[in-house]
């Protein structure tokens, strides 16, 4: 792989697992503020989204760079990465003023990279009524 596919593809990738972390070093002030259930709800879909977007670009970036074309190999792959990195988000937060860190959050990723998985096996399946879409997440 040349360096320009290597930053069209990873680059992305890298991109959003900084945005995360950003995200993830923001101070809160949980004491003060009342719970809320719409904030909750918020928060919580902040965290699927997040997750599926950068499982889907990690997905996208591995099943092009390499030469195994295998979904479900590359499903794997993608949801350890995911995993780990959700994993590794919440124990940055056990250091920031205000945040916690919570095995919960991690699953409510995982739910996320799992959505997205489950939107790149259905794409793969429609490709052809979907195929701009498609040759973006899985080449020509």
């Amino acid at each position: 792989m040349n360096s320009k596919n290597f930053i069209k593809l990873w680059l992305p990738v890298i991109l959003w697992a900084g945005v995360i972390y950003f995200f993830s070093s923001l101070q809160t002030n949980n004491l003060d503020a009342p719970f809320s259930l719409s904030d909750f709800i918020i928060k919580k879909n902040a965290h699927v989204f997040e997750f599926a977007l950068l499982a889907v670009l990690f997905f996208r970036a591995l099943y092009q760079s390499f030469k195994n074309k295998v979904f479900i190999k590359n499903a794997w792959l993608t949801f350890g990465f995911g995993i780990l990195y959700a994993i590794s988000d919440e124990f940055h937060q056990r250091f920031i003023f205000g945040r916690t860190s919570r095995l919960r959050d991690v699953v409510i990723d995982g739910v996320g990279i799992l959505l997205a998985l489950l939107f790149l096996k259905i794409l793969m399946k429609y490709k052809d009524k979907y195929k701009r879409i498609y040759h973006f997440i899985f080449g020509k």
